[in-house]
């Protein structure tokens, strides 16, 4: 594809007996001389177009570079303050609720519906992680899923499937929920104690099921 081309328009009023003519008729350059274009009254503008993308100023290094040393300060005043994790998380809780009203509303895409949903459920965990209301782990996957899940019913709702989405969120919801009750309860067996009876269980449960279907 070319960096620039060229639109050539007829402008002015061009009518003739059968009303108005050739409204808005483009040529492309190479295409040959067009007899009788102009029509009787009107003329050629030229217009250029640059199809290239303006470069990032210091190329994209230095812009991966920037976000990098950010996100690295901002984990670092984080985890040394309390007070700047709550507020990132807000920040991050906000713009998650910004998506999805945007998303919502379809003055966006639908993916704004998405990112907004996982950002804004991450955000909250954050935030109530930073502030003591949720001790112990595994909020943030469990927030994360519960909010695949409810992006499933939304598009099971539309028509639209979401079984992904569904089966996605339940994973992370269980794998969540067994990290939260194992930093939240006392004796609660931990996920690594749960991995093997869970594979057990699952491979049993098809194990069975393709049998007795085959009977």
């Amino acid at each position: 594809m070319p960096d620039d081309y060229e639109v050539r328009t007829v402008s002015g009023d061009v009518v003739d007996e059968g009303g108005l003519s050739a409204p808005g008729r483009a040529t492309w350059p190479g295409a040959g001389p067009d007899p009788g274009w102009p029509p009787e009254g009107g003329r050629i503008e030229v217009r250029t177009f640059d199809l290239r993308s303006p470069a990032l100023p210091g190329g994209i290094a230095v812009w991966v570079g920037a976000i990098l040393l950010g996100l690295g300060v901002y984990l670092v005043l984080s985890a040394t303050f309390p007070a700047v994790a709550a507020a990132g998380s807000a920040v991050v809780a906000a713009g998650g609720a910004a998506l999805l009203a945007l998303g919502l509303s379809r003055r966006r895409g639908s993916w704004a519906v998405y990112v907004g949903a996982i950002v804004l459920a991450g955000g909250l965990a954050g935030l109530g992680q930073a502030v003591g209301l949720l001790p112990g782990g595994g909020w943030t996957t469990l927030a994360i899923g519960v909010a695949l899940l409810g992006l499933g019913a939304w598009r099971a709702g539309r028509g639209a499937g979401g079984r992904t989405l569904v089966v996605v969120g339940g994973v992370l919801a269980v794998v969540g929920g067994v990290q939260v009750a194992g930093s939240v309860i006392p004796g609660f067996p931990t996920l690594s104690q749960l991995v093997v009876p869970i594979l057990l269980v699952g491979i049993g449960a098809l194990v069975l099921w393709r049998a007795l279907r085959g009977r």
